[in-house]
């Protein structure tokens, strides 16, 4: 049984100093822009040895398939978008109006800087529409517990409570609710902060979820 060959692109490596300019040049043959980089890593290696420092300060991959742009789920991380050329910063930071900056950081050797980075994080702290009950951006749904409980004794704080977010399995507030009494969940809570709170109970968070305006069968 024969497999058909694989669809090869050719990319062009460039290595340049400040010192010395443009030093060496290197074609390779690749898939796609993220093999082509990580066999530019290994080449660069082999050829220099560490010589010339963190690659990222002297080698550049480029782009002549236009795989790299910004969009929703953009990684600055990855591979694909690591050791990019002046010319392809510049787009990128016209695509990305405002969110994406150069990276300038020094790095480290085992974690060097990409070729940009965020100005802001984008973090999602999510929203409470139900007593313990997170939704996140993507739908998500989180219970809220108690991890470590206060103690306070003749009215001074000796530990801060700590609590923390467990993921549900459920899309849904019924299936949510579900499987909270499946799992135990409002029951773990009680026995590690040690009281029964209101809040907890899930004839209120069914109570809760029948007065939503929305529809229970979805969260938007």
């Amino acid at each position: 049984m024969t497999f058909p060959k694989k669809f090869m692109r050719e990319y062009l490596a460039q290595v340049e100093t400040l010192k010395n300019g443009v030093i060496r040049r290197s074609i390779i043959e690749a898939e796609n822009r993220m093999e082509a980089v990580h066999k530019m890593e290994l080449w660069f290696w082999k050829q220099f040895q560490g010589s010339l420092g963190q690659a990222v300060n002297v080698l550049t991959v480029n782009d002549p398939y236009g795989e790299v742009h910004y969009g929703l789920h953009f990684n600055c991380g990855r591979k694909e978008n690591r050791y990019l050329p002046e010319e392809i910063v510049e787009r990128l930071l016209r695509e990305a109006k405002g969110e994406l900056m150069r990276d300038t950081r020094r790095g480290r050797p085992h974690n060097p800087r990409g070729s940009v980075c965020r100005i802001k994080r984008r973090r999602d702290f999510g929203k409470f529409l139900l007593p313990n009950i997170k939704v996140m951006k993507s739908g998500a749904l989180y219970y809220r517990v108690v991890a470590v409980p206060q103690c306070v004794r003749n009215g001074r704080r000796y530990r801060k409570r700590k609590q923390k977010d467990i993921r549900l399995y459920a899309r849904h507030f019924t299936e949510a609710l579900a499987e909270i009494s499946e799992r135990g969940l409002h029951l773990t809570h009680a026995r590690t902060a040690k009281r029964n709170v209101k809040k907890r109970s899930l004839a209120l968070l069914r109570r809760k979820i029948a007065a939503l305006e929305v529809p229970s069968h979805t969260l938007v």
